[in-house]
């Protein structure tokens, strides 16, 4: 369902470039229990990788099968990780977001005229509404970001 670069990058969002080092399986390991704890947020990814569901269809109809949104989530986890919340009781708040495209709050952030955009700047946005719906407060970094591109109407 996603490229190899796309799940490259999230990575890199995630946790920046692995060095060589101590902290390197460290590193491995949380980001394979984070990932899963993610995954069982959704179910519809689940049936994705069982065949239960197509991709296609997924895509077509959500947001959060896409790159844009994958990296998103690295954003969240990278501020949870940062902030040294309880990051798996925050990601259990997933499976309570909307990744309909018709969710609203999508537009303008990951979605312009219907389509997905990919941006650097699109998955900020996005972070920013999941950490928001989360109830986390977003960084200076991410709050400055939205009070540019974001306007409530």
């Amino acid at each position: 369902m996603f490229t190899f670069s796309a799940l490259h990058k999230a990575q890199q969002i995630l946790f920046g470039k692995l060095s060589t080092g101590d902290d390197q399986q460290e590193k491995i390991a949380l980001a394979c229990e984070f990932w899963n704890a993610v995954i069982a947020e959704f179910q519809d990814l689940q049936d994705v990788s069982t065949g239960k569901a197509l991709a296609s269809d997924l895509r077509a109809n959500t947001v959060h099968a896409h790159g844009v949104m994958l990296h998103a989530i690295a954003t969240v986890g990278q501020v949870l990780f940062e902030l040294k919340l309880d990051w798996k009781h925050h990601i259990k708040a997933l499976s309570g977001i909307d990744w309909s495209r018709e969710n609203v709050h999508w537009r303008n952030r990951v979605l312009s005229f219907g389509k997905i955009n990919k941006g650097r700047i699109n998955t900020d946005l996005a972070a920013n509404y999941i950490l928001k719906e989360m109830g986390i407060e977003l960084p200076p970094r991410l709050a400055a970001i939205e009070d540019k591109h974001i306007f409530e109407f």
